[in-house]
């Protein structure tokens, strides 16, 4: 909390032209360091190095005449001590930067790398109206993803953090954002996504190790994901308005586990990867929808299933006013989206005697109960479901219809009525 993430290492020249840095992050020891070459061209200068705790520059001085162009060119080489092919982080540096061609050399093969980039992700909206500034728009956020996300980042163990690899808000952690770049990787970067998924399948068993501490079966992802996989959100968070310490109630977030599951289902969807799924996927579903079997609690009164004292994607709605306790019963999306894993858990299930050759275990009732797990919304709604089809009724007493937007369709409930549709995905 303090910003103070580095501890200097060393530091010293190589050579006339390069100076040298080496850190180690405070807390999980990886070595860092970089390598600096700085070369003038067109006129004559005088060096000097300036080093301190931590810090090592060159102090160039020249004089520049009118008429006269000088260049004055720096590369910069960046290793750490979890890059593969080294001896070591400094060492690698200096070796890269002293190996480094000319500024042009290097801004042409960096031209080249990022326009291959684009063709292979590049979306081309078209012509009319302001498409040019929507161009724009979605060329600079597809921009930010791949500063983040692309090839490059296969052979690391990397998840997706909420600011990115440039924020340090949220002190990197790792929340459920990669629910929102999947369908763009799945497509353009599939090696990325499947790495992706195995950067929480290394985590299953601290997700296990969570459900278990919390009463629960199967594997619980936490919503603030430490490097390790452990949950890391606050319980008291500092108000900046008012500058008091309140309750954080956002671990209980529980849906963080639902991303990971609808992530690897429509990786093998739109890929095919029945290896990748045999072998990982359907080990972290299955334990995933054990989890929320066990969440569930059955409601005799209403005959039904009820998921109790969560947090849904809603972080203003924490508790009930009054209430003894955080949380909130049936969240909508929670409920609705608990069902859906529930569904691809029994379809995993199916394939375990043929093309995935698994032996699962899962509690018996499990089938029962997502038939018969429902949610209910704050507006008199209720919500159906079979293996196939989804019934949403509106309670008569309601003052006024609801609209629905499922997939492409759009659809108004009046009150006392209902409609019914197709489940997506069957």
């Amino acid at each position: 909390m303090n910003g103070t993430h580095l501890v200097p290492c060393g530091s010293g020249t190589a050579g006339e032209d390069t100076v040298w840095l080496q850190v180690r992050t405070a807390t999980s020891h990886i070595r860092i360091a970089e390598a600096a070459r700085t070369r003038v061209v067109g006129g004559p200068h005088t060096r000097a190095v300036r080093q301190e705790d931590g810090w090592v520059a060159h102090d160039i001085a020249l004089d520049a005449l009118a008429g006269q162009p000088v260049t004055v060119e720096k590369v910069v080489a960046l290793f750490t001590s979890r890059d593969r092919a080294i001896s070591e982080s400094s060492g690698a540096a200096l070796i890269r930067v002293r190996r480094a061609g000319s500024f042009d050399a290097l801004l042409e093969r960096h031209a080249v790398a990022w326009d291959r980039l684009w063709r292979r992700c590049g979306l081309d909206i078209g012509r009319g109206e302001d498409a040019e500034d929507a161009q724009r728009v979605l060329n600079l956020h597809m921009f930010h993803l791949l500063q983040t996300l692309s090839e490059h980042t296969v052979d690391l163990d990397v998840g997706v953090p909420a600011r990115g690899l440039h924020g340090e808000a949220y002190r990197g952690h790792v929340f459920w954002d990669e629910l929102f770049v999947f369908p763009f990787l799945i497509l353009r970067f599939p090696e990325t996504a499947r790495a992706l998924l195995l950067y929480r399948w290394r985590r299953l068993g601290e997700a296990r190790h969570a459900a278990r501490e919390a009463g629960y079966a199967g594997a619980m992802y936490p919503w603030q994901s430490g490097s390790d996989g452990r949950e890391e959100t606050q319980r008291v968070h500092l108000n900046p308005r008012s500058g008091r310490w309140l309750p954080d109630h956002s671990h209980l977030q529980r849906h963080v586990g639902i991303a990971v599951a609808y992530n690897l289902w429509h990786y093998c969807q739109a890929t095919g990867d029945l290896d990748f799924l045999a072998s990982h996927g359907a080990e972290m579903l299955l334990e995933i929808a054990r989890f929320w079997a066990s969440a569930a609690t059955y409601n005799k009164a209403l005959d039904r299933y009820e998921i109790r004292g969560v947090m849904g994607p809603d972080e203003y709605h924490n508790a009930y006013p009054g209430a003894d306790r955080p949380g909130l019963d049936n969240n909508s999306y929670t409920n609705l989206m608990a069902v859906w894993v529930l569904l691809r858990a029994l379809d995993v299930l199916a394939l375990r005697n043929g093309v995935l050759r698994l032996n699962p275990r899962l509690p018996r009732e499990l089938d029962a109960l997502e038939t018969q797990l429902r949610y209910r919304g704050h507006w008199g709604i209720r919500v159906r479901y079979d293996h196939e089809r989804i019934r949403i009724s509106l309670r008569s007493g309601n003052a006024a219809p609801i609209r629905l937007a499922v997939k492409d369709q759009i659809a108004t409930v009046e009150p006392g009525g209902s409609w019914e549709s197709v489940l997506p995905g069957t």
